[in-house]
């Protein structure tokens, strides 16, 4: 009897333990997600000085420009952050410890704010021209 109250007691603790382990999961993977996606928006923003990328990579710069602008505090200029340009679109998990994208940059803060490329004349065609529908009579 007493080995299957500690056998029980065990099972409870273990099965006690697997939502902490989960959230412990989720945390990081949020953490990762956001590391992933500000290394992604500086890279970009390298790029528009130095031209490193290649033209697919580049081409999803101009999406990651249209949605996020990152900047260096006044109070720890070793750390980017992330801020959204729209609350509505922003779509970032914020992981503790973060500052929240949607809340106003901090006066005083180094902001690198690049506007997405503008697509040539060739391209805006060729996208009206995928977009055009006709009209039957």
């Amino acid at each position: 009897m007493r080995r299957t109250t500690i056998a029980m007691t065990a099972l409870g603790l273990a099965m006690a333990a697997l939502p902490a382990a989960s959230a412990s999961g989720d945390y990081y993977s949020a953490i990762e997600k956001y590391d992933q996606l500000r290394q992604d928006i500086k890279q970009c923003n390298l790029d528009t000085n130095w031209g490193q990328l290649s033209n697919e990579a580049r081409a999803d710069c101009d999406p990651l420009f249209a949605r996020y602008v990152l900047y260096v505090p006044p109070d720890d200029a070793s750390i980017l952050w992330i801020h959204c340009r729209s609350a509505s679109n922003c779509g970032i998990d914020r992981p503790d410890g973060v500052p929240d994208p949607n809340s106003p940059i901090p006066d005083g803060s180094r902001v690198f704010d690049v506007k997405p490329r503008a697509t040539t004349a060739r391209q805006s065609r060729a996208k009206a021209a995928r977009h055009h529908h006709r009209r039957h009579s």
